[in-house]
């Protein structure tokens, strides 16, 4: 699971900001949580904030750290320069390094790892391993400064090595496919860990490609579990059918949804074309949210709320949330317009963050539960989604009043 993520020189990101998923001190909703080893930490995080504000960017600025890591090595020949997108709206910021660090737990371990760079080099590069003593203290796996290297006794095998490594390539990016714990370890989590971008959604006649293998390969169970789905979401599909396309394009299937006919009582067949963008946008989100409820992890989700009733967004919000749907206390972090949901019922305080940006188009970040109203912290008891819309914790598009002719 995800515990911390810190990045800096981002897009509309100038200073360093920090998505935190530890679960503060405070009492409402203890039932939403996860708890481990006398530690508490959040299962949902929900990002507020005006059209163009840089919330998308926190989710980007993941993304690119991931993309980094998994190509850097591979790519790294083709690259002219690293691909990064600094803070474009002063010299000194275009002309500075980025940052990009995570706090992470994969398989009871936990992990800080993070890189300084620019357009041309890896700066810095560090991953440390916490130690499992009474206190918090991390030993170093590998730090990096330029081309010099400091490398735990595990890793001074492979100095040699090293001393050949590209400036534009990362240390764990080269080192990946070793058969060395911590390295395996930090590289699938950011494998494994899944980002959607769902603003711009359309999959034409592509859903199979997000759709469970099991289910294409017609396994009952896996098909239940999928009708059981289609149920939950109310969107008057009975069951759906599968069949592999007779043209030459071995791997693609032609889908149909399946309703009943009111008044043969027979079945319809429809093309899952035909359904709206909300119903094909929540089977689209199937596979990867229950791949990430049934194992444990971390999911980034750009305007989850797009097209979809915000009743269907409180039913995936829930899923994490709810212990029986979650046993393995998988993390959802999203953006969203969505203020119906903006209820003390629904978050806890600390699971609520906002983005704004000042007039020099900075962005910030900041969590409801460290936000203070006249020196007074927010109060679990407030009408969140009634004080957001009247101003009272900022992120709010500032739009001119039009005067009537």
């Amino acid at each position: 699971m995800l515990i911390q993520f810190s990045f800096k020189n981002f897009k509309s990101f100038k200073d360093e900001v920090t998505l935190d998923m530890t679960a503060s001190s405070i009492k409402e909703h203890m039932d939403k949580i996860i708890e481990d080893n006398n530690e508490k930490y959040l299962k949902v995080t929900a990002i507020y904030g005006a059209n163009a504000c840089g919330k998308s960017n926190i989710i980007e600025a993941f993304s690119h750290m991931k993309r980094i890591i998994l190509d850097s090595f591979t790519e790294e020949a083709k690259w002219e320069n690293i691909p990064l997108k600094r803070f474009a709206f002063d010299e000194k910021s275009k002309n500075s390094n980025s940052m990009f660090e995570v706090f992470f737990k994969y398989n009871n371990e936990v992990y800080q790892y993070g890189f300084e760079l620019d357009n041309h080099n890896i700066k810095e590069e560090w991953l440390y391993k916490e130690k499992k003593v009474k206190y918090k203290k991390f030993e170093l796996v590998f730090a990096r400064e330029n081309n010099n290297f400091e490398l735990s006794k595990e890793l001074k095998i492979y100095s040699e090595m090293l001393n050949g490594l590209s400036e534009k390539t990362l240390i764990l990016s080269f080192l990946a496919n070793i058969k060395i714990e911590d390295i395996k370890n930090t590289y699938e989590w950011f494998k494994e860990t899944k980002v959607l971008n769902l603003g711009n959604f359309n999959l034409g006649e592509n859903l199979f490609e997000f759709l469970p293998k099991e289910l294409l390969d017609g396994n009952l169970k896996a098909k239940n579990n999928f009708n059981n789905f289609l149920s939950d979401i109310d969107v008057g599909i009975k069951d759906i059918k599968i069949e592999e396309t007779n043209n030459d394009d071995k791997g693609k299937y032609n889908i149909f949804s399946i309703h009943l006919n009111n008044d043969t009582n027979s079945n319809e067949y429809l093309s899952i074309t035909e359904e709206s963008d909300g119903t094909l946008k929540m089977i689209s989100l199937y596979s990867d949210i229950e791949k990430c409820l049934s194992n444990g992890g971390t999911i980034f989700i750009d305007e989850l709320d797009a097209k979809l009733h915000p009743l269907l967004t409180k039913y995936l919000i829930q899923k994490f949330h709810n212990k029986s749907s979650n046993p393995n206390n998988a993390q959802l972090i999203y953006t969203t317009h969505d203020v119906i949901n903006l209820k003390k019922e629904n978050f806890r305080r600390d699971e609520i963050w906002f983005v704004e940006k000042n007039m020099k188009n900075e962005s910030t970040l900041y969590s409801l539960v460290e936000y203070k109203i006249d020196n007074n912290k927010v109060r679990n008891d407030a009408s969140y989604d009634k004080d957001y819309l009247l101003g009272k914790y900022g992120a709010l598009p500032l739009l001119k009043e039009f005067e009537e002719i």
